[in-house]
């Protein structure tokens, strides 16, 4: 599997908005791979920065072996953005997916700590 190791780019941590969760410790890592085209990756990287959600970006086209993950993922497509968030995987732009996925994880942190 594709690992973090082979990012792109680290996006700082903007600062934190109140609609960001307020627990940081509950925050799975997040990595987004993208394209530098790609419209829908923009909105997605807008959206995280305005939630003060910290996020490793991988340009598929520049990053070894990054697009043949994606197709792995995406049924044999170049879907971006792509999102690993902890254990899941929303592929596309659905900011409702993302938010599931991003509160499920969070949810099974808090379990997981006992909180």
């Amino acid at each position: 599997m594709f690992g973090p190791r082979q990012f792109k780019s680290v996006v700082d941590r903007p600062r934190v908005s109140p609609a960001a969760p307020s627990d940081e410790s509950l925050l799975p890592p997040i990595t987004m791979y993208t394209t530098q085209w790609c419209g829908a990756c923009l909105m997605a990287k807008r959206h995280l920065r305005r939630r003060g959600i910290p996020y490793i970006e991988i340009d598929i086209e520049k990053v070894a072996g990054a697009a043949d993950q994606v197709k792995h993922w995406a049924r044999g497509y170049r879907t971006v953005p792509t999102f690993v968030i902890g254990e899941r995987i929303v592929v596309d732009w659905d900011q409702s997916a993302f938010e599931a996925a991003l509160s499920a994880e969070i949810e099974a942190r808090r379990e997981a700590a006992g909180r």
